[in-house]
């Protein structure tokens, strides 16, 4: 995205959301403070922020806006059905002793292993959260007898919304299941 904003001297100076907040030298010599990034982007003409699709799709099932339309989304008639499907984005993971350090070290000391292993457990590092999204899928009985929604085929089915397409272009990693 393109982020500017002017000089003392009126030149402007191209910054990257990166420099918000900052300082940036202009070709005259001055030193200017750059201005915030939510000051930026509206300079730019856009919303002071962006809001991911992941929160924008959570604050709408908070509000009950999902599903968007009432329209199955396989054959296209208006139905009042729902498939209770979500969409888990993100997972946390912990960074732990590798695969083969472990096994060496399970066979070579398996009392210090138990011991090592009780001690990685409790000071794991983890890294990310959960992020699950609810994603409320429109369709008649008709259809959802007729296709059984197994996981591969949930992900055809949400791609046919657009905001949840949306989500999983975001999130190319990220697996769908079925609420029960």
């Amino acid at each position: 995205m393109d982020l500017s904003f002017n000089c003392t001297c009126g030149a402007q100076i191209r910054v990257t959301a990166v420099d918000a907040g900052g300082t940036k030298r202009c070709r005259c010599g001055q030193v200017n403070t750059v201005p915030s990034l939510s000051k930026l982007r509206q300079q730019a003409g856009k919303p002071s922020y962006e809001v991911g699709i992941a929160d924008k799709l959570r604050h709408m099932f908070a509000e009950d806006r999902l599903p968007p339309d009432n329209v199955c989304v396989e054959c296209g008639s208006e139905t009042s059905d729902i498939l209770q499907c979500s969409v888990e984005c993100e997972r946390p993971r912990a960074k732990g002793r590798g695969y083969w350090s472990t096994v060496v070290l399970g066979m070579l000391a398996p009392f210090w292993f138990l011991i090592s292993l009780s001690h990685d457990y409790k000071n794991a590092e983890v890294f990310g959260e959960d992020l699950i999204v609810q994603t409320p899928l429109p369709l008649c009985p008709t259809c959802a007898a007729a296709i059984q929604p197994r996981k591969k085929d949930l992900h055809n089915l949400l791609r046919r919304v657009p905001l949840y397409d949306q989500l999983l272009q975001e999130y190319p990693h990220a697996d769908a299941d079925i609420r029960q």
